[in-house]
């Protein structure tokens, strides 16, 4: 069995070798060198916070070049400016968003783009990669409420924003209740240097920040309670680190930055415990090479092992486990905990994955069987009404078609079907209603073939037919139902988009409006069916990978998008 040894006696060991030069003060420095040393730091210190910001204000200068020139120049934004047809500003802010896919290319810098057209109530936005799903809503509503509220507003000039924890850079203007704004996230500018190897001398950070408030979440600042002044020149702060600290205001925002750099070597700013530490180690120059040896081999070496264990399991690779072969106690007290913490998390993920594919099924199942019973009481309604009307062999088409659409329901028992099945079943059910109401329903059906293969939650899109059989029919005029199916690209995404129109009267506008915010608002009697179509779809799909959308073009018209990878639909149940 291998001698176990404690860690804090080898560091021990290894601290008092050098402590045994600790007796030697060396006492004497040129004090005007060492100021003038750091004069020249802190011209090097500020060249470098020049140079960067430059590249920023160029960059923000650039922007608001471009934002002038748009609000001034671009067609689809004057046009905006004034109330239009919806089909028309929907088709304006989809060029005003493919503008803003390619100024986003250009400038990486740019994490969002809005474009909100008060006349025409549009609010589009597109965003970059680091703007998260709940960032994405933050920004959202701030500038609603900040453009209704004209105020708040300070345009063409880049001003700071905190939402939650994160910072943004955003510029606005607009023009007759139209508005542009672009934004960038601050985390994006963040800058650190700790390699030594990269040309500097420890520790960097440039941090932005507008009076008290610091947007940059910087651990030099938490660490060592570095004091932020503002002015110009150059200052130390810090404990127990102290840090050169040179500032400047970045043009065209209402923000500055500050370049903080770990100060080393000058004497005449260090403690006397530092400065003690400062001197020894002159003299201990034989003695480090081997201490670091030691170091390295009980301390380093086993903690860089772990760390790399633990960055293999962050990406993944929850496998990965440390070698418990060390004879220091300490560390392999924490590799035994670490290891048997893993196993247990990875049990827990296992079954909190395994009871979210329970709760899902379940949902599925109840959404699923509630719509069902509606459908077979309007059959059987139906047929009595042409029994005590003698029209036997109505009443004979009718059960054919009834026991179709039973066989179908009985063969499709798992939920989801493929689009070609539902519209066969579609055109089942239109056929039995065709006998049985005194302005026959037409159906007029426009699908992409290649599409007619993917999986879909059954009895979605008979449900909207439906729902215009029941609520969309005009005395003295026929009920005309269309369905178009097929794929689009939008902002650089590809969707299957399935329409569903007819020519009634439509929705009214309050309905549209609470239609259209499903995710926010609770469903009605009004809207049962509509709302289990919506809560399938989000269940079957994500809430990241589907989209509804309600509006009135000559009657009803009901738009589902659904994320397509690779031609197939993304489906949230196997991510």
């Amino acid at each position: 069995m291998k001698n176990r040894k404690s860690l804090k006696s080898k560091v021990t060991f290894v601290l008092m070798k050098m402590l045994i030069l600790l007796i030697v003060f060396i006492i004497g420095y040129n004090f005007y060198t060492l100021n003038e040393a750091n004069i020249k730091v802190a011209e090097s210190n500020q060249k470098t916070l020049s140079s960067y910001c430059s590249n920023i204000e160029t960059t923000l200068q650039t922007l608001l070049s471009r934002m002038t020139n748009f609000i001034s120049n671009n067609t689809n934004f004057k046009l905006m400016t004034q109330k239009g047809s919806e089909v028309a500003a929907h088709v304006q802010s989809y060029e005003i968003m493919q503008d803003y896919n390619s100024l986003m290319d250009m400038y990486p810098l740019l994490s969002g783009c809005f474009i909100f057209s008060y006349p025409n109530t549009i609010f589009r936005s597109i965003y970059g990669d680091s703007i998260s799903l709940d960032s994405k809503d933050e920004l959202l509503w701030y500038f609603k409420d900040a453009t209704a509220d004209k105020k708040r507003l300070l345009e063409m000039v880049w001003q700071p924003l905190t939402l939650g924890e994160r910072h943004y850079l955003y510029l606005i203007s607009g023009y007759q209740n139209t508005y542009c704004i672009y934004v960038i996230d601050l985390g994006n500018l963040y800058f650190v240097q700790n390699n030594p190897e990269t040309g500097g001398s420890g520790s960097r950070e440039l941090i932005f920040y507008q009076e008290e408030t610091i947007f940059t979440d910087s651990a030099i600042i938490r660490e060592n309670s570095v004091d932020i002044r503002g002015g110009n020149g150059y200052y130390f702060s810090g404990s127990p680190q102290r840090y050169m600290v040179v500032e400047q205001a970045i043009a065209n925002s209402k923000i500055r930055a500050a370049y903080l750099v770990e100060y080393r070597g000058v004497l005449g700013n260090l403690s006397y415990a530092q400065l003690s530490v400062f001197i020894v180690s002159l003299l201990t120059v034989l003695l480090i090479p081997y201490s670091y040896q030691q170091l390295k081999k009980v301390f380093f070496i086993p903690m860089d092992i772990l760390m790399e264990t633990m960055n293999e399991i962050k990406d993944g690779k929850i496998e990965a486990r440390v070698d418990t072969n060390y004879t220091e106690v300490e560390f392999l007290e924490v590799i035994n905990t670490f290891n048997s913490m893993i196993d247990q998390i990875n049990q827990l993920k296992i079954d909190a994955f395994e009871q979210e594919l329970n709760l899902r099924e379940t949902q599925l199942q109840y959404y699923q069987i509630q719509i069902k019973p509606h459908f077979y009481i309007n059959c059987l309604k139906s047929m009595y009404g042409m029994v005590v009307e003698e029209k036997y062999e109505d009443t004979k088409s009718a059960i054919i078609y009834l026991s179709n659409h039973l066989r179908y329901m009985l063969k499709n028992v798992s939920m989801i079907v493929s689009i070609g099945t539902e519209l066969k079943y579609i055109q089942n059910y239109i056929a039995l209603q065709r006998l049985s109401m005194a302005y026959r329903p037409d159906i007029k059906v426009d699908a992409d073939p290649a599409l007619m293969g993917l999986m879909i939650p059954a009895i979605s899109i008979l449900s909207f037919v439906e729902n215009s059989v029941k609520h969309a029919v005009i005395k003295d005029n026929n009920l005309r139902i269309g369905i178009q199916i097929n794929s689009k690209l939008i902002e650089e995404e590809k969707y299957l988009n399935i329409r569903i129109t007819d020519n009634g009267a439509g929705f009214s506008q309050e309905q549209v409006v609470y239609l259209n915010n499903y995710l926010e608002n609770p469903q009605t009697e009004q809207s049962i069916g509509i709302y289990n179509v919506i809560q399938r779809y989000l269940l079957y799909f994500g809430e990241d990978n589907v989209w509804f959308a309600f509006s009135n073009m000559g009657g009803a018209n009901i738009d589902i998008f659904i994320k397509m990878m690779g031609g197939e639909i993304y489906e949230h149940s196997n991510r």
